[in-house]
Order: C-alpha cells, then sequence, then structure tokens
C-alpha cells in the first residue's frame, strides 16, 4: 500500500467484527512503538479503505496500553454502528478527537515523549487518542479482562451473559475512569 509491503491477516480469535492484523513492512521488526510515517500510513490506508468499505476502522495499542506483541501492529475491523467512544457525549476517558493527521501526532508525539501510554481508533477522516495509566496500574473489575483500544472504546469481551447482567453505566465508567492518568 503506498509503496509499502503491508501485510493483512485474519485474526483467529476476533473480538471485533472482520478483526484483523495490520503489520507494516513486516521485514522491519519495528517495536510496537508508533512512528509518525506509520501513523500517516494508516490514516491513509483508513481513509481509502473507509471509502470503499463502510465501517473500516484501524485500533493500535502502545505498550503498556493493552500491545500484546512487541511487534508493531495494528487492528483492523469493520463496523457500521459508532463505537462507544465515538457518540457517548460525557465519556468516562480523556479523548483527543482529530480530523487532522497532523495534529493527531502532535498528540501522539507529546504522550510518546512523556512515557504515557495511549489507545488509538482510527477512523475515516478522524483519529481518537486515548492517552490512560499503564496497564496494571489499577485494579480493575474481573469483567474488564483487558484495556486495549476496543475495551477503552466500549467494546467488551465478557465471559457469559450473567456478568453482562451485572454490569450497570456506573461500574462501567467507574472501570474507565480509573484509567485516566
Amino acid at each position: 500500500y503506498a509503496g509499502n509491503d503491508v501485510r493483512v491477516l485474519y485474526n483467529k480469535f476476533p473480538f471485533v467484527a472482520y478483526h484483523t492484523i495490520i503489520v507494516i513492512s513486516p521485514e522491519q521488526e519495528k517495536a510496537q512503538v508508533l512512528d509518525q510515517g506509520s501513523h500517516d500510513l494508516i490514516w491513509s490506508l483508513v481513509a481509502d479503505a473507509g471509502s470503499a468499505i463502510p465501517g473500516f476502522g484501524v485500533g493500535f495499542n502502545s505498550l503498556a496500553a493493552g500491545a500484546s506483541v512487541n511487534h508493531q501492529h495494528f487492528q483492523g475491523f469493520i463496523d457500521e454502528c459508532p463505537l462507544p467512544v465515538e457518540s457517548y457525549g460525557d465519556y468516562p476517558l480523556d479523548i483527543g478527537m482529530f480530523d487532522n493527521c497532523d495534529e493527531a501526532w502532535e498528540c501522539i508525539e507529546t504522550f510518546l515523549e512523556q512515557d504515557t501510554a495511549f489507545n488509538c481508533i482510527y477512523r475515516k477522516d478522524r483519529c481518537y487518542v486515548i492517552g490512560r495509566r499503564y496497564q496494571g496500574e489499577v485494579e480493575l473489575p474481573g469483567w474488564l479482562l483487558a484495556t486495549g483500544w476496543s475495551d477503552l472504546a466500549g467494546l467488551f469481551m465478557l465471559p457469559d451473559e450473567s456478568v453482562l447482567d451485572s454490569m450497570d453505566d456506573v461500574s462501567i465508567s467507574e472501570a474507565l475512569y480509573s484509567m485516566k492518568f
């Protein structure tokens, strides 16, 4: 894509619809650290693919923010419904919403310089940047199994329906709020 070797792999254990793993230039074996070139490329990829595939988006977990593998990768998904982070007015986390690629990068670069964990969600012509506490710094409720981009966007994988029945807006808000830095 755009002169780069990009591999797109279907996730055998998806947690979002049409879950893919996207790796840019895998031969470079980059660590799970976002650089401006990769950010710009993913922004462009989402804009292009989003024009052809309604609901296409990409998530990114920095190290200490849900990244399970220290190899730069992004997670693609397709969901035409807005994610809770996109449509919930008073979200319990501080969200940077950018409709300009360079402005989003400035926010990300600040988090990198400050050694702050963060997650990104790229949608067509938009990037949500969520700065948050390091994974493991906060004790989370048992139902919050992970703290990656999808969890902080409001998509939770729950072990069974009884857990869903025990949750409410307050418990969800408190769990997400605890991740604020």
